[in-house]
């Protein structure tokens, strides 16, 4: 039972950055996006 304790714990410790870089690579992946329409934006103007 206390091995099962210890497993959880670590888990929990292991699993926390890795939910937080997946959000941060979320909202980067997001950004990338908002600038890669902008840029697509301003090339289909330029072409006009």
């Amino acid at each position: 039972m206390k091995q099962l304790l210890i497993w959880a714990l670590f888990g929990t410790i292991v699993s926390t950055p890795l939910a937080a870089q997946a959000s941060d690579g979320a909202d980067a992946l997001v950004r990338w996006h908002e600038q890669f329409k902008q840029e697509q934006k301003k090339l289909t103007e330029r072409q006009e």
